[in-house]
């Protein structure tokens, strides 16, 4: 069984009262990661293994292959490669491969939680498409520059 999450080296509480910067300190704040856990359910052992050490969230397959194997993964990302920082960019990424591809807002641009919808499964021929054949989207807020 197979089982891909975000994991935080340390899980941290936000104060409730203090102000979303105050509690927004993404150098202070643990990043969150994709990990895959390949689990033996006869021998009760997992193994774990890092796919993405990049900064991420939110990860969605398609929806026709929830709780099943799948090759691609859509999640939230941070526009820059190491460290902590808040998401604007989707990635795509295959797990057992590698392959990635990155799509970002940045600078001005931060996005949501992506959704992954397939196309019909079937073309007319009756040749199923592939897994990410399908439109990967997001809520995107574009900040403005400062008023002169």
């Amino acid at each position: 069984m197979i089982v891909d999450s975000i994991c935080y080296q340390d899980f941290i509480s936000l104060d409730h009262k203090r102000s979303y910067p105050d509690n927004t300190d993404f150098d202070k704040l643990p990043i969150g990661q994709l990990w895959r856990f390949h689990l033996d359910l006869s021998k009760k052992a997992a193994r774990r293994q890092l796919v993405a050490p990049r900064c991420v969230e939110f990860p969605k397959v398609s929806p026709d292959l929830i709780g099943q194997p799948h090759r691609w993964i859509f999640l939230g990302a941070a526009h820059q490669a190491e460290g902590n920082a808040p998401l604007q960019a989707i990635l795509k990424i295959n797990p057992e491969s590698g392959q990635q591809e990155f799509w970002s807002a940045a600078p001005k641009g931060f996005v949501g939680e992506p959704v992954f919808v397939p196309r019909s499964r079937v073309k007319e021929n009756s040749t199923p498409l592939a897994e990410d054949d399908g439109w990967v989207i997001t809520l995107v807020y574009e900040c403005c520059p400062p008023p002169h």
